[in-house]
C-alpha cells in the first residue's frame, strides 16, 4: 500500500512509518483532518470506509483521512471504486458523470437495498414491484429479464453480460444480455433468498437461504458453462513482497450457455447451516472462502471457512477484505442500517495459528464498506493484488 503510505507521511509528520504489533484505539488514532481532502488519494488498492461523525472516512495505514463530509448513514460503492450510494443518493467522489435517472431509481429503492452492475459501476439495479428497474449513463429503464415470476433477488455476474435471479417461485435463473433465460435451481421449499452473489472469478454462485428451521448458505459450480480468457490460459499472476507471496484476483469466466443449459450438472454444496445467518462475504482472490456472520449490529459474530480450516468468535459482521501487509485481513463492524453506531475493525487472519489478531478502526461507526477496484474482464493486466 505504497501510495496510501506516501500520502499519509505527506499530510502528517506525526503519522506512524512503521507497523506497531496492534493499531491505536478508535479515539487515539491518528486522523488526517485539515479539512476533508479534495484530491483523489485513492490508488485502487483495496481499503475500508466509512460514516462517522458526519465524514465519510477512510483507512490509511495507522490513521485515517477524511473524504468528504456528509450526514449519510449509509454507504455502497460502485464495483471501481468511483461512485457511491450515501443514503440513497448518488455521490461521485472522484470527478464522474452522474447516472442519468439515478435519483428517482434510489429514492424508490428504500425497501431494496440497489446493487451496481459488475464489474464497472456502469449502472444501477434495482428490484422494484417484482421487476428489475436500471439506471444508466443514458436514463433509467427496465431492464428485460424472464424470470417467469415476480423476482425476488438478482446478482450481477463479474463478465458484466449476465445475471442470475431468484423468482418468487423459488427458482434461480441465469439470464443473458437479451433476457434468455435458463433455470439452474429449485429452492427448498418454504424458503426465501436473501443474499445471493457471483464469486470474482464467475465461476461459483453464492446465495444465502432462510427457512424456520435456520439459515443456509449454499455455492452452485457453474464450471460446465464457464470459460477462461485466452483460450483458458490464467490470466491471474502472482507478486512476491518481502517474504510473502501475494495472488491476483483471477478475471472473471464468461458465461457462456442456452436454454439447454438446464440440463448442465451443476454441483450444489449446503456450505454452512446455522441458526440464524444474516450475511456473508467472499474473499476476490479466494473463491471457495467464506465469511458467515450470525446475529446483527452489536451481537454479530463472524466464522471463516478457509479451506479445510475453521476461524470462530470474530467480532462483528464481515464486510470484505482488504489487502494488510500481505496477510488476508476481513473488515468487521457491529454497524449497519439498522444498528446504532457501532464499532469497525480490521481481522488479520493467521491462517498456520488458525486464528485472527483483531486491531480496532473506528467507532461511533453509521456504516462501511470495503472500496475497491474490480477487475475488468477484457484487461489483461488486472489491477492490485489481494493477499
Amino acid at each position: 500500500m505504497a501510495g496510501l503510505a506516501v500520502l499519509a507521511a505527506m499530510l502528517c509528520s506525526a503519522c506512524i512509518t512503521s507497523r506497531p504489533q496492534a493499531s491505536p484505539e478508535p479515539d487515539q488514532a491518528i486522523k488526517l483532518e485539515v479539512g476533508c481532502l479534495t484530491i483523489n488519494i485513492w490508488d485502487s488498492e483495496p481499503t475500508v470506509t466509512w460514516l462517522e461523525g458526519g465524514k465519510l472516512w477512510t483507512y490509511v495505514p495507522e490513521s485515517q483521512a477524511c473524504l468528504e463530509e456528509t450526514q449519510a448513514t449509509s454507504l455502497n460503492w460502485s464495483p471501481d471504486g468511483l461512485r457511491a450510494v450515501l443514503d440513497n443518493e448518488l455521490d461521485g467522489i472522484v470527478n464522474v458523470d452522474e447516472l442519468e435517472g439515478a435519483d428517482e431509481l434510489l429514492a424508490a429503492s428504500e425497501t431494496s437495498r440497489p446493487i451496481w452492475q459488475q464489474p464497472f459501476g456502469t449502472s444501477l439495479l434495482s428490484i422494484q414491484n417484482g421487476a428489475v428497474a436500471r439506471t444508466t449513463p443514458t436514463g433509467l429503464a427496465d431492464l428485460p429479464l424472464d424470470g417467469q415470476s415476480p423476482i425476488a433477488a438478482l446478482a450481477s455476474h463479474p463478465d458484466s453480460d449476465h445475471y442470475a435471479l431468484v423468482n418468487e417461485a423459488g427458482q434461480i435463473h441465469l439470464l443473458t444480455p437479451e433476457g434468455v433465460s435458463a433455470e439452474i435451481f429449485q429452492l427448498p421449499k418454504n424458503s426465501r433468498v436473501d443474499q445471493i452473489e457471483f464469486s470474482t472469478d464467475g465461476s461459483l454462485l453464492w446465495f444465502l437461504t432462510q427457512t424456520s428451521e435456520g439459515s443456509t448458505v449454499h455455492k452452485l459450480d457453474l464450471s460446465p458453462i464457464t470459460v477462461l480468457l485466452e483460450d483458458d490460459e490464467p490470466s491471474g499472476f502472482t507478486v512476491e513482497l518481502g517474504d510473502n507471496i501475494l495472488t491476483t484476483a483471477p478475471l472473471p469466466k464468461f458465461l457462456e450457455f442456452d436454454p439447454a443449459v438446464e440440463d448442465a450438472d451443476f454441483m450444489h454444496e449446503e456450505v454452512a447451516t446455522r441458526e440464524n445467518i444474516s450475511t456473508f462475504a467472499l474473499h476476490p482472490g479466494h473463491p471457495s472462502w467464506l465469511a458467515v456472520t450470525e446475529g446483527e449490529c452489536a451481537n454479530a459474530v463472524t466464522s471463516l471457512l478457509a479451506d479445510d480450516l475453521l476461524i470462530e468468535g470474530i467480532d462483528g459482521a464481515a464486510i470484505g477484505w482488504i489487502f494488510g501487509d500481505g496477510i488476508p485481513t476481513l473488515a468487521t463492524t457491529t454497524a449497519g442500517a439498522s444498528c446504532e453506531p457501532g464499532d469497525l475493525s480490521l481481522n488479520k487472519i493467521i491462517l498456520a495459528q488458525s486464528s485472527f489478531d483483531q486491531i480496532s478502526v473506528a467507532s461511533g461507526v453509521h456504516d462501511a464498506a470495503v472500496r475497491w477496484k474490480h477487475p475488468d474482464p477484457k484487461d489483461p493486466t488486472p489491477d492490485p493484488p489481494f493477499a
